[in-house]
C-alpha cells in the first residue's frame, strides 16, 4: 500500500495503489523492464491495471501495439497469477493538429502568435491518432474478452475505456470529438485536472468489478492462496 507523492501533492489520492508508471513509456521497454525479474516486486494484488501504448502510435501498427500489451499482461500473469489484470484503453490525443497548428500560424519573421487564445478544445476528428486509438483499443478490448484456458485457472481479464471522459459532447447530439485543453493541455499529457477525471473513471470500473465479479468469485472459491489472505494489496 502507497501514495503516489506527486499526484498527493495536488490533492489527487492513490491510497491502498502502487504506481509503476513510467512517462513516455512503451510497450517495448515495459516488456523488457518486467522480464528483469528483480524489478518486480513481491506483490499479490488484486487487480492490477496495465496503461500503456500511446507512445507506440506514431511508429506501431494497432495490432502490433495490442499484441505488445498482450504480452506483457501474460509476463505480468506469470509473476502474479491470481492477479485479475483491467487493460486500459487508450486515451484520446491530438498533438499532432496542435503541432501544425502552431507551425501552420507562426510567421516567417517575428514572433509566433497563439492560435490557440481562444479555443477551449481541439478537434479529435482531424488528428491522425483518431483511427489508430480506436483501432488499438477495438484490438484491447478483443484480447481482454478471450477467457483463460480452464486448466492455467486464474481471473479472466477486463477491459476499460474511458475515452467519452476526455471528449466534449459533440452539436446537435453528434459523437463527442473535442479534447478539452484543461484536461490535455499539449494534447497529449494530461493535467492534474485529467489525471483526476481518469482516476475517476478508473475507479468506478474498478468499484464496479470489486463488487461484482471478485466477491462472488470470493464466494465461490477463495482467489488469494491462505498464506496472502489478509487484505492487504
Amino acid at each position: 500500500e502507497a501514495q503516489d507523492p506527486m499526484l498527493a501533492a495536488h490533492g489527487v489520492s492513490t491510497n491502498r495503489k502502487m504506481v509503476y508508471g513510467i512517462k513516455d513509456d512503451s510497450v517495448e521497454t515495459l516488456l523488457w523492464r518486467i522480464l528483469q525479474t528483480e524489478a518486480i516486486p513481491n506483490l499479490h494484488p488484486k487487480i492490477c491495471v496495465v496503461h500503456v501504448g500511446t507512445h507506440d502510435l506514431s511508429e506501431m501498427k494497432p495490432s502490433k501495439i495490442a499484441a505488445g500489451i498482450r504480452s506483457v499482461v501474460r509476463e505480468l500473469q506469470k509473476l502474479m497469477p491470481e492477479t485479475h489484470f483491467v487493460i486500459a484503453g487508450l486515451l484520446p490525443r491530438a498533438d499532432d493538429v496542435m503541432k501544425r497548428m502552431i507551425k501552420e500560424n507562426t510567421p516567417m519573421i517575428g514572433k509566433a502568435i497563439d492560435p490557440f487564445k481562444d479555443m477551449s478544445a481541439l478537434s479529435w476528428t482531424d488528428s491522425r491518432f483518431n483511427r489508430r486509438v480506436r483501432e488499438t483499443n477495438a484490438w484491447l478490448a478483443r484480447i481482454a474478452a478471450v477467457p483463460p484456458a480452464p486448466d492455467l485457472k486464474r481471473p479472466p481479464m477486463s477491459y476499460m475505456d474511458c475515452t467519452h471522459d476526455f471528449l466534449l459532447p459533440g452539436e446537435a447530439g453528434a459523437d463527442p470529438s473535442d479534447i478539452p485543453f484543461k484536461l490535455m493541455p499539449d494534447m497529449l499529457n494530461l493535467s492534474l485536472e485529467g489525471h483526476r477525471r481518469w482516476r475517476a473513471c478508473m475507479r468506478d470500473g474498478l468499484q464496479y468489478l470489486e463488487e461484482t465479479w471478485y466477491k462472488k468469485q470470493q464466494k465461490e472459491e477463495p482467489l488469494h492462496h491462505k498464506k496472502h489472505h489478509h487484505g492487504k494489496k
